[in-house]
């Protein structure tokens, strides 16, 4: 089974086949075996690990459609080639596989109206989603209404309104470590006082 090496220098050397060496390389076997072995480099280090073959002919395809003569082509027009493939395909996949940020994620089913989990519209997960402004308030007040009621129409309207009141505890809780967390100090801690023989020192900040 030839290694990746051998099968592109088996099809870039045939495709070669279609082509001329230039004129300064006829009449000199070692500088064309020289030629071909620095147009491979380009290719070898360019192709990608896996699926290069059809890498290769998607570039030797560019090459077709590019070149003017039927000369061999130079290493700068083969490297171009390489590189142009290489980020036609890195834009290509950036397409198909968008963000993974979940907090994009869980935007975006939000605002098509899918179901997310409750984290989303209490604690954490709300917060970061609310400071990213990605999602409306008033489509959060819909989807936090809309799960109040599933937990109405499950369990009893009193029973939603605790499970309620939990939820927007444990939001108010995530909004207060976030602030805690992003606010910056107001100023160092310049004195301890005592405030319970168990608890004998606590910082106070200016």
């Amino acid at each position: 089974m030839n290694t990746r090496a051998e099968a592109l220098t088996d099809e870039f050397t045939l495709w070669l086949d279609r082509y001329s060496p230039r004129r300064a390389l006829q009449a000199n076997e070692q500088a064309m075996a020289a030629e071909i072995n620095a147009l491979m480099r380009v290719i070898l280090k360019m192709a990608p690990a896996s699926d290069y073959l059809s890498w290769l002919a998607k570039v030797t395809n560019q090459l077709d459609y590019q070149m003017k003569t039927a000369a061999w082509p130079t290493v700068a027009e083969v490297g171009a080639a390489c590189s142009n493939m290489n980020k036609s395909q890195a834009l290509h996949s950036q397409r198909k596989f968008p963000s993974l940020d979940p907090v994009a994620i869980a935007a975006k089913r939000m605002n098509a109206g899918e179901d997310v989990a409750d984290g989303w519209l209490y604690g954490r997960g709300a917060v970061e989603l609310i400071k990213s402004g990605a999602v409306s308030r008033e489509t959060m007040r819909k989807y936090r209404s809309a799960l109040f009621f599933a937990y109405r129409d499950l369990l009893g309207e009193e029973k939603a309104k605790l499970r309620e009141a939990d939820f927007i505890a444990r939001h108010e809780a995530a909004e207060s470590l976030d602030a805690a967390a992003t606010e910056p100090p107001r100023g160092e801690p310049f004195k301890r006082m005592p405030t319970s023989p168990d608890d004998q020192y606590a910082e106070v900040y200016a």
